[in-house]
């Protein structure tokens, strides 16, 4: 995972950096990005720049980590549809939770 580094001086590793997403999404869902998008406002409100190039990473993480789970509940879906065709493909992408097209 390539991300975007705000301030030298706040650099965390990727590895930090995904971990605190995973935390942020498995805390907070769908309202993660938004969670972590309100420390960045709270840190630029006080002035803290590293801590808020800190949050801005995490976001960036978060966003990453959710393209990636998405990707691949839509893999899976396609997989399971060729590996058992007899399932129509609106059920399987309902138990998907994929918007029908």
């Amino acid at each position: 995972m390539t991300l975007v580094t705000f301030n030298r001086l706040s650099v965390m590793n990727d590895a930090e950096i995904r971990r605190l997403a995973e935390k942020m999404v498995e805390r907070h869902g769908s309202e993660a990005a938004f969670r972590a998008i309100q420390h960045v406002n709270r840190n630029i409100d006080a002035g803290d720049i590293p801590e808020r190039d800190r949050w801005l990473q995490i976001v960036q993480a978060i966003h990453i980590l959710k393209r990636e789970l998405y990707c691949t509940r839509i893999f899976c879906l396609a997989f399971s549809v060729i590996a058992s065709p007899a399932l129509s493909v609106s059920v399987w992408i309902k138990a998907a939770g994929v918007a029908a097209l």
